[in-house]
């Protein structure tokens, strides 16, 4: 878990999950597309977010 000053979250660490999204990424299909998928590893759940000052 990370608590930042603007925002707390769980953060995802998976070497098996990178793996699977980048293959997601490099064989998904879709006729309308016309970029590639960005491929991100920050994956996280956002808990609490936009703290009142």
């Amino acid at each position: 878990m990370e608590l930042k000053e603007e925002f707390h979250y769980l953060k995802l660490e998976s070497a098996w999950i990178e793996k699977f999204i980048a293959n997601f990424a490099t064989t998904a299909y879709s006729s309308t597309r016309i970029d590639q998928l960005h491929i991100k590893n920050n994956l996280h759940l956002s808990l609490a977010y936009k703290f009142p000052s």
